[in-house]
């Protein structure tokens, strides 16, 4: 070679090397662009092509053409596969070792067994000329469907260093025509590469942008009725209160869905849902948001003028049944709904309003209930129950009920739960749901604690049950924040005469992270007197596993909303299955509560769980009845 040549094979060596490295560096920053890295490894090959010719003095001329030409097959190949997965078509990778394969056999046979030069690079040279005029192809059709992107570019470049293949195997043995050869060569691959890293560049951007209008559409939206979400519904009221514009707040809720999903799976109630959407899209008028806020609850954000004629249009929408599959389903549905400003000041005051009005709607049997109405007589209820509570236990309205819990290996009963019901001479009983957090938001939390204490103790001193027979009491945050509890508490024990084993306290998850060092010490301090204590309703807060582990914690009790759907649910079995595990690791006892059916109670049995308490076996019962549960099963054991 002369030096003229040499030189050009030098600087052709250097330009691709870095062009080979810059878009490898490219396709490092985005993993899902991985036709950047076939052109970064074609680019890679022609700098390989030009090396081998490099080193002729060293590793002989054979040789030295033979690795050239496999690496420049090598590298047309890879440009054109890169384009194909750009474009979509998935090639296997597999044709890449039979390119590899047949133009290797065909150079080893023109280069060793019978060499000529114009046998061994025609071939090679029009099979790379196909590669790059089919790569414009592709190119070309991209830029039809994304002009302006550098496609265009691509297309020019692919089509020059194609022609530029043609005239390679009779340019190349002239020595004065030869130099210009590998400048043109040069030219047109740093066209094409520059050109494909624009791409790659324009590529990675075009998909993180759309990653990101992804995840901000997945934030603020329903993923399977493609419907604004809580989120998005509770952000739009607080820009409308905030412009003091005037709107109406309806909660619209599929009453017996629950009831198509156990019938027919969750299959066809989703695509009740997504009907359900639809529907109630074509009927909401102007100025007006439609969100999914829960799992068969819908919110209707509307500045129309009359709430009225906006729960008429959606109550029409209902008259008639949907149709699935041929099956006629006629779903019910109930409305809560507010008014701002009349009747909240804030977003969260204006969606709590509207779900006691729905809550009332759906506990009344009736199609709708507003705020307003409700008003009238639930705050007048409330006020009544609160200023009522303070003096219920001294008139005698306050009582416990006990339910029993049972070993899960032995199903014998090993201990109850001691449950505050409340027996208003007006309003007849009155759910823990709504009187307890009465009583926590008005301080009458602290005398109806100690009242519960008193009465399990007392109804335990009176009883015959065995001293290994426990009864848990729940304490509430506040009660656990009185400096005196450990003081009170004990002294409650010692008149009592019992062992301090015989009672269990029950705090939940929030109370431990109120204050975690106070927490400790209050436990700790009763610990010492033998008082155990259990985690109630684990699950639903945000335990710490280290602070768990230090804590004096006993038990844990599986909080009943992951019991409920167990056996239908393979999250929630899952989860239950873990809460199970991590118990015994922490050396834990762990109780399931809630549960109503003989397939759950297989379920915990299977998963190790070491004790349950739910319908399934009873219900809350009075303390003599209690009694009478465990003489009958003890007469049933011998």
């Amino acid at each position: 070679m002369g030096f003229s040549i040499q030189t050009a094979i030098q600087g052709a060596f250097v330009v691709s090397l870095i062009l080979s490295l810059g878009l490898w560096q490219a396709s490092l920053k985005a993993s899902r662009i991985s036709f950047v890295r076939y052109w970064s490894s074609g680019i890679a090959m022609v700098s390989l092509r030009y090396m081998a010719w490099m080193l002729e003095p060293v590793i002989g001329h054979q040789l030295s053409q033979f690795l050239g030409e496999i690496a420049h097959s090598l590298a047309m190949y890879l440009i054109f596969f890169g384009a194909t997965r750009l474009i979509g078509i998935r090639l296997s990778r597999y044709s890449i070792v039979l390119v590899l394969a047949v133009s290797g056999g065909w150079l080893y046979y023109t280069t060793y067994v019978d060499p000529d030069f114009v046998w061994r690079s025609t071939p090679m040279y029009l099979f790379a000329a196909i590669t790059l005029f089919f790569s414009a192809r592709l190119f070309w059709l991209l830029m039809k469907k994304h002009p302006g992107t550098g496609y265009g570019f691509a297309c020019t470049a692919a089509i020059l260093w194609g022609l530029h293949k043609l005239n390679y195997p009779i340019l190349r043995p002239i020595p004065e025509v030869a130099p210009f050869g590998f400048m043109a060569a040069i030219a047109f691959m740093t066209y094409l590469s520059i050109t494909l890293l624009i791409i790659g560049q324009n590529r990675r951007r075009s998909l993180l942008d759309r990653l990101a209008r992804a995840a901000a559409f997945n934030a603020n939206h329903d993923l399977l009725t493609e419907l604004p979400n809580r989120r998005f519904m509770m952000t739009s009221m607080g820009r409308r209160t905030y412009s003091q514009t005037e709107f109406h707040l309806l909660l619209v809720d599929l009453k017996n869905l629950g009831q198509l999903n156990d019938s027919w799976g969750r299959e066809v109630a989703d695509r009740v849902l997504i009907n359900a959407a639809r529907r109630l899209e074509q009927i909401v008028p102007e100025k007006t948001l439609l969100s999914r806020v829960g799992g068969k609850q819908f919110a209707i954000i509307s500045e129309a003028s009359s709430l009225s004629h906006l729960m008429q249009l959606v109550l029409q929408a209902w008259k008639t049944p949907l149709v699935l599959e041929g099956h006629r389903i006629n779903l019910e549905i109930r409305m809560g709904a507010c008014t701002f400003p009349e009747e909240g000041s804030d977003a969260d005051e204006l969606y709590r309003h509207a779900s006691l009005a729905l809550a009332d709607a759906k506990n009344a049997g009736i199609e709708h209930r507003t705020f307003g109405e409700l008003r009238s007589t639930e705050v007048l209820r409330r006020l009544e129950l609160k200023r009522d509570l303070f003096e219920a236990h001294e008139r005698g309205e306050i009582y416990c009920a006990y339910q029993p819990q049972y070993d899960l290996r032995s199903m014998r009963m090993i201990g109850a739960e001691a449950l505050v019901r409340w027996n208003h001479p007006r309003f007849g009983e009155i759910s823990p749901a709504i009187f307890i957090p009465i009583a926590e938001a008005s301080g009458a939390i602290i005398k109806l604690g100690e009242f519960v204490i008193q009465t399990v103790l007392q109804d335990l001193k009176n009883s015959k049950l065995p001293d290994s027979f426990r009864v848990s009491v729940n304490l509430s945050p506040m009660q656990f924040t009185q400096e005196n509890l450990v003081g009170n508490l004990l002294s409650l024990i010692e008149e009592s005469n019992l062992p301090a084993r015989r009672l269990e306290l029950e705090i939940t998850e929030s109370t431990i992270f109120h204050d975690v060092d106070f927490v400790d010490r209050m436990l700790r301090d009763m610990g010492r007197a033998g008082i155990e204590f259990a985690i109630d309703d684990f699950g639903t807060g945000y335990s710490s596993l280290s602070i768990l582990k230090a804590l004096p914690v006993h038990r844990l009790k599986i909080d009943r909303s992951f019991i409920h759907d167990m056996d239908r649910s393979y999250q929630d079995r899952s989860i239950v299955e873990m809460m199970v595990y991590l118990a015994h690791t922490l050396q834990l006892t762990i109780i399931a509560e809630g549960v109503e059916n003989e397939a759950q109670k297989k379920l915990l049995q299977d998963m190790g769980c070491d004790q349950m308490q739910g319908f399934l076996m009873s219900r809350p019962v009075p303390f003599s009845d209690l009694e009478e549960l465990w003489s009958q099963e003890g007469t049933a054991a011998r």
